[in-house]
């Protein structure tokens, strides 16, 4: 996670890209093994935001649509969890500003 935010706080989006692939295993992994626990959605959900954000700062904007989208749905399954969770609403609503974005 490290090695990302080295990335992506020094735009180098194709390196963000290919670590970020590979966080978004990892937490789909734990996700499914502890579903509802939800840290391990918060980190799926992050991963898949800066995922999104990266391909679309990349200047791939159609490559950030999957990702984006997944983002939008995992801060929902974490606003269910916890209606309270500002991170949720901001997450989402980060995500669907960049899916706009993408169009």
């Amino acid at each position: 996670e490290v090695v990302a935010a080295d990335a992506l706080q020094g735009q180098r989006w194709t390196d963000a890209v290919g670590v970020l692939e590979k966080l978004r295993e990892r937490h789909q992994e734990l996700t499914e093994q502890e579903p509802g626990e939800i840290e391990s959605e918060r980190e799926l959900a992050r991963t898949h935001l800066l995922l999104g954000s990266a391909r679309f700062m990349d200047g791939h904007p159609a490559e950030a649509v999957g990702p984006l989208t997944q983002a939008v749905a995992a801060y929902r399954v974490i606003a269910e969890l916890d209606p309270d969770d500002e991170e949720a609403l901001n997450g989402e609503a980060n995500a669907q500003g960049l899916l706009a974005g993408c169009a």
